[in-house]
C-alpha cells in the first residue's frame, strides 16, 4: 500500500499539482519521506498545493480503504510563512501546528546548532536504566548485559539518523 501512495505522490508532483521542498541550494526537491507506515510530506505553503495534497490523500484512502489517523497529523511551517497563511492551512486541514521540538520515531525532527541540547533526551534515555534500584542489584554480568543492550539499541538507531559528535559518544562510553 505504501508503494501506491509513493507512486501517487510522485505522479502528482510530476503533474505540478504540488512541489517538493529544497533543503539546500543545489539539492533536488523532496516531497515525501516514508518509513514503515509513517510518512512526512513536504510541499509549498499555499492553498492550491494544500488542497491538492489533501485530495491526493483522500483519493488514496478511498482506493485502499485506509484512513489517516488525524490525531497524529500535524504541520510545520518555515519561518517565511505568514501567520494568516498558517491559519488558513491549519483550518483547511483541521490540524495543529507542531513545534520545532517535535519528534518522529523518538528522535527530534530538527537539530539545533548545539546537537548536545537536541540529543539530551536521548542521553537521558540511555542513562535511565542505570539509575534505578534494579540496576544496583544486578550482578556485574547482568549490568554489562543491560549496558550492551540499552546502549547499542538506542544509540545505533540514533546514529543511523544523525552524525553523533565524538564528545557525545565519549560521554556515552563513560556511562558504560
Amino acid at each position: 500500500m505504501a508503494e501506491l501512495l509513493c507512486r501517487m505522490l510522485h505522479k502528482w508532483e510530476s503533474d505540478n499539482k504540488f512541489h517538493g521542498v529544497k533543503f539546500g541550494r543545489f539539492s533536488p526537491p523532496i516531497s515525501h519521506l516514508m518509513f514503515a507506515d509513517d510518512f512526512i510530506l513536504f510541499f509549498l505553503a499555499n492553498s492550491e498545493e494544500v488542497k491538492n495534497v489533501q485530495h491526493c490523500l483522500q483519493l488514496y484512502g478511498k482506493w485502499t480503504g485506509q484512513a489517516f489517523n488525524m490525531d497524529k497529523y500535524g504541520v510545520l511551517f518555515s519561518h517565511n510563512v505568514t501567520g494568516s497563511t498558517k491559519s488558513n492551512i491549519k483550518s483547511y486541514l483541521g490540524t495543529k501546528e507542531l513545534n520545532k521540538k517535535t519528534k518522529h520515531l523518538g528522535l527530534p525532527l530538527f537539530i539545533e546548532k548545539n546537537k548536545n541540547t537536541s540529543l539530551e533526551e536521548l542521553r537521558k534515555q540511555i542513562k535511565f536504566p542505570f539509575q534505578g534500584w534494579k540496576a544496583k542489584i544486578l550482578s556485574k554480568t547482568g549490568c554489562a548485559t543491560l549496558i550492551k543492550h540499552v546502549i547499542t539499541s538506542i544509540s545505533v538507531y540514533a546514529m543511523s539518523s544523525f552524525f553523533l559528535q565524538e564528545g557525545w559518544c565519549e560521554n556515552l562510553e563513560k556511562m558504560a
